[in-house]
């Protein structure tokens, strides 16, 4: 018995998904591992993002970093597997003007400030251009938080695993 696209679709996801621990060990100590992560999660064969951007809350430090940004327009090539070839990803990451806006940003921790976490996407929103945002955010080591600001290409029943997906930047080092 065939399976339905939905069906298809989650075990491509699943796929996609399983494969990362492997590829996060073999480049383990890798200063960009973050941005490794977030372009495999955007793909057209994971979440499919058109925009993401990612943070971390440091509530101590009392600030909200841009971490890793991911733009399909900026995407490294679709047919190339970009764990293959880190060296190449990386230099093309660097000269990726969204990853490098998300990278720049800067604002004070939501969680020290007890700010209203819709009104801080909003505002990040704004300033990265997005028309239809939507978040995640979910504990990380050392009492930080991660942040997820992204746009879908559609909304999929798959969405709802994004979290659990998630929390592979645990094991990403933060700078």
């Amino acid at each position: 018995m065939g399976m339905n696209e939905k069906d298809k679709r989650v075990y491509e996801v699943l796929v996609a998904v399983t494969t990362i621990p492997k590829h996060i060990i073999k480049l383990h100590g890798i200063d960009n591992m973050t941005e490794f992560l977030l372009h495999n999660l955007g793909q057209q064969d994971c979440f499919n993002f058109s925009k993401a951007a990612y943070f971390i809350d440091n509530p101590d430090f009392d600030h909200l970093k841009g971490i890793a940004g991911f733009s399909q327009d900026e995407s490294y090539h679709p047919k190339i597997n970009h764990w293959s070839e880190a060296n190449e990803f990386s230099e093309h990451m660097k000269q990726a003007s969204f990853n490098s806006t998300v990278r720049d940003m800067c604002h004070c921790s939501i969680k020290k400030n007890k700010m209203r976490e819709e009104k801080v996407v909003q505002d990040i929103s704004d300033e990265l251009h997005f028309l239809n945002p939507r978040y995640v955010v979910w504990p990380i080591k050392n009492d930080n938080h991660g942040l997820l600001v992204f746009e879908k290409i559609e909304e999929e029943d798959i969405d709802k695993h994004l979290e659990s997906a998630l929390q592979l930047f645990g094991f990403c080092p933060i700078f």
